[in-house]
């Protein structure tokens, strides 16, 4: 049996959104996961913002996005839907 998948090509982007990203902060091993991962990682800006409120804050997603992109881990990118076809 094969499987296949979309990483398959690792010049395409992985497009993240909010909840993948709450979900790699919560595990604790997502700096290891996106360093593993030899795509592109790319962060919407839309989200970095759905990430600026009390609660993301305190818990740490907001720094979280942050640090990645700080670290060349991830692009913030304006997306619009034509730029994603």
């Amino acid at each position: 049996m094969t499987y296949s998948n979309s990483l398959s090509d690792d010049t395409v982007p992985l497009i993240l959104d909010t909840s993948v990203l709450i979900n790699l902060h919560a595990s604790r091993c997502g700096v290891d996961i996106l360093t593993s991962i030899p795509n592109p990682i790319v962060v919407a800006k839309v989200v970095a913002c759905e990430l600026e409120n009390e609660t993301s804050r305190r818990n740490g997603e907001e720094a979280f996005l942050r640090a990645l992109s700080a670290a060349g881990h991830v692009t913030l990118a304006d997306l619009s839907e034509a730029s994603i076809r």
